[in-house]
């Protein structure tokens, strides 16, 4: 894990198929099982994983917390390679800023890469990076790495312990 410039690369083997891996990243039902942080439940209130098309979910904590998002996917090739731009939103779908951080970019695009290795295994690869974002925003990304890569390497390991039963 790390970052290069103002991306974070998080890479990862996954004891998986290239198309499992990439199932997992676009089925509802498989996103249920791994995606959400730990305390965190999702459902998802739309789901359109095609160029062009959206996802639109909640993250809801153990306390009732709800944190909603939503995806807009620019590139979708199967098995090899997922690109969309996340963003918080509100319930209806309305584009907001990070409910608890006002400088965070509003944007960020997140690049999923999987090759195939030996032994039916993949390597993931998630980049994530601020997009269309101010000096100020693009500092706050930088400035937040280090959350953003214990936050979303959870998540990695939460699907490579899908694949794995644990």
């Amino acid at each position: 894990m790390g970052k290069q410039d103002n991306h974070l690369i998080i890479p990862e083997e996954i004891d998986a198929t290239v198309d499992s891996v990439f199932d997992a990243w676009t089925t509802p039902q498989q996103l249920e099982q791994w995606f959400p942080p730990k305390e965190y439940s999702v459902r998802f209130k739309e789901f359109n994983i095609q160029p062009g098309g959206a996802s639109h979910y909640c993250l809801v904590s153990t306390s009732g917390l709800e944190i909603w998002r939503k995806n807009f996917y620019q590139e979708v090739r199967k098995p090899f390679k997922l690109v969309y731009t996340h963003c918080h939103s509100d319930e209806n779908g309305g584009i907001q800023r990070h409910p608890m951080m006002a400088r965070w970019p509003v944007e960020i695009l997140t690049t999923v890469l999987l090759e195939e290795q030996p032994g039916n295994k993949t390597l993931l690869k998630l980049t994530l990076e601020p997009v269309n974002a101010s000096m100020d925003e693009i500092m706050a990304f930088h400035d937040g790495i280090p959350e953003l890569n214990q936050e979303w390497g959870g998540t990695i390991e939460q699907l490579a312990n899908y694949f794995s039963g644990q």
